[in-house]
């Protein structure tokens, strides 16, 4: 019995000692196997990108159609009524200086053409010629520009001493007729004039203009005295203009202050004095007739002061004139040299890459100012009839108002609205596959957008984008109202590489894919790649980062 009992121990023992075995060995086996992913290649085919919008089906009605720029109505091409065909001009703004710089623009392409085909060509025998020519003549324009320079200045020279040679004559004269004024046709007005302290000699009511008219009989000696001095300056001078010009400026200021002198007298002889008629009536006379002498020699010194300033304008006009022609024709002479020694080494493959940069941006530039005018004429985007014209010629028009409204000719639309984060991808004339919910996904009609208007209408809080599009064929089947899905194809690419879009991680700006690279071992590398158009049916374009068979972990 003791020895069943041990048999028996020994058999269990023997039993669970193979299964721990088993079970160690089959997990060792777990964990050293290389881990499985579930994983799709990446293939190339096909990619179509589409835009998915859902809309209403819309009667054929009036259209408002708008000018995306504003500007005067020039002429109007249609009537209410009219029947119009799709592309046909219906309203025109004014655009005449669109054209005129159109004009210039492509004549600015032909120029920068036939520079891009002289680079390329090289020079001709004829063409050097014409540049050395150019050169010689520009050398004879400067030397011709230097010596009317000399010329000029010679004669302004000239003209200037003449206008000075009467400055001593006409001081001279200014002098003689003032000491002659003030100490011979006043002098018997006035008691001890030549001291410091003149009196008047009879007495005068009108207080004010007495002691004015002894002020100025004081500074009128100085005055005298000192313009005696000016005269002689003026004599000795000769050419010294900055002396002649104090001398002139000095007798004006003289002559001011006598002149001041004689409205003084003037005042005290017309009112009360002391005077007797007839003396009183010879000493008006006196004033007057001095006050005349003075006028007259302080017009002769202005009218000298007025000839001197006008001279010199005129010299350094003349001077400026004849230096900017020297410029001018310096500044022409080294851009003939410049392009006679260009034209003589030929063109470098920098300059040539140059002038074609010069050619695109004049092409460019004439593409643009195209594209302007054909903003200002407006165009009817389907076949159908006018039905209202808004404005007249000659009326100013705002950007995005409408202008006309058109009917269509039968085919019913489609109105959706797109959203925000699609807009870029659709445009006018992008084709479309409509169905309608009355007739199921079987059923399959074609359409195109025909207008997208340019100002968002906010739905639901997101900015959308009025999209309206035609049926391509009339069909019975096609009622008002009806609900349309819409697949806009928005893009299309053959032969491209492809994967997954849920397979595509987003993170930071930057796109990734798990790739399985070493499949014995199980090793997965995350691997940043650059999409392209995203398709429909679930699958991305890989534009680089992964090559076709590269197996892609989809878990």
């Amino acid at each position: 019995m003791h020895k069943i009992i041990v048999l028996l121990k020994s058999k269990l023992f023997i039993a669970l000692a193979s299964v721990a075995v088993i079970i160690g060995g089959y997990t060792i086996y777990q964990n050293t196997r290389p881990q499985t992913y579930p994983t799709v290649p990446v293939s190339r085919g096909a990619i179509r990108e589409e835009v998915n919008i859902t809309g209403k089906v819309k009667p054929t009605q009036n259209l408002d159609i708008a000018f995306e720029k504003g500007g005067r109505v020039s002429r109007i091409r249609v009537k209410v009524g009219d029947t119009v065909q799709a592309g046909q001009e219906v309203i025109q703004l004014d655009n005449a200086d669109l054209y005129a710089q159109l004009a210039q623009a492509r004549a600015n392409v032909r120029s920068q053409e036939t520079k891009l085909e002289q680079l390329t060509i090289g020079a001709r025998q004829e063409d050097l010629a014409i540049s050395q020519a150019r050169v010689d003549n520009a050398k004879i324009a400067l030397a011709d520009a230097q010596r009317n320079l000399a010329n000029v200045t010679e004669k302004a020279a000239i003209d200037i001493a003449n206008t000075y040679s009467s400055v001593s004559d006409t001081l001279t004269d200014a002098y003689t007729k003032s000491d002659d004024a003030i100490r011979n046709q006043i002098d018997n007005l006035f008691l001890y004039d030549e001291t410091d302290r003149p009196i008047l000699s009879f007495s005068a009511f009108n207080s004010q203009a007495k002691i004015a008219a002894e002020a100025n009989r004081v500074r009128s000696t100085a005055g005298l005295n000192t313009f005696s001095q000016n005269v002689a300056t003026a004599r000795a001078a000769s050419g010294d203009a900055a002396a002649l010009d104090t001398s002139v400026e000095q007798a004006k200021a003289h002559l001011d202050i006598f002149l001041e002198l004689f409205g003084n007298l003037q005042d005290v002889v017309n009112g009360p004095t002391s005077l007797d008629a007839t003396t009183l009536d010879t000493y008006k006379t006196a004033v007057s007739t001095g006050r005349t002498a003075i006028v007259t020699v302080l017009t002769s010194v202005n009218k000298q002061r007025q000839s001197i300033a006008a001279q010199k304008s005129t010299n350094q006009s003349a001077v400026s004139n004849a230096q900017a022609s020297i410029t001018t024709a310096q500044t022409s002479l080294d851009q003939a040299e410049r392009e006679l020694t260009l034209k003589i080494a030929g063109a470098s493959a920098q300059d040539i890459a140059y002038q074609k940069s010069q050619v695109e941006n004049a092409r460019a530039n004439a593409d643009y100012y195209q594209t302007q005018i054909d903003k200002t004429i407006l165009k009817a985007p389907f076949s159908g009839t006018v039905t209202k014209i808004v404005p007249t010629i000659g009326d100013i028009v705002s950007p995005n108002a409408p202008v006309i409204s058109v009917i269509g000719s039968g085919r019913f639309l489609i109105e959706s609205y797109v959203a925000e984060a699609d807009i870029a991808k659709v445009k006018v004339g992008n084709t479309a596959k409509v169905t309608l919910d009355a007739y199921g996904s079987d059923v399959i009609f074609d359409a195109q957008i025909i207008l997208i208007d340019l100002s968002a209408t906010t739905l639901e809080g997101v900015a959308t984008y009025k999209t309206t599009f035609e049926f391509v064929q009339e069909d019975a089947r096609i009622l008002s109202g009806l609900t349309a899905n819409i697949d806009v194809l928005s893009g299309e690419r053959a032969n491209v590489l492809y994967a997954p879009t849920r397979n595509i991680i987003s993170r930071s700006g930057a796109k990734y894919v798990k790739l399985l690279t070493n499949e014995a071992k199980g090793i997965v590398e995350e691997v940043e790649v650059i999409t392209g158009l995203r398709g429909s049916d679930g699958r991305t374009e890989i534009v680089s980062g992964v090559k076709e068979g590269d197996t892609i972990v989809t878990n």
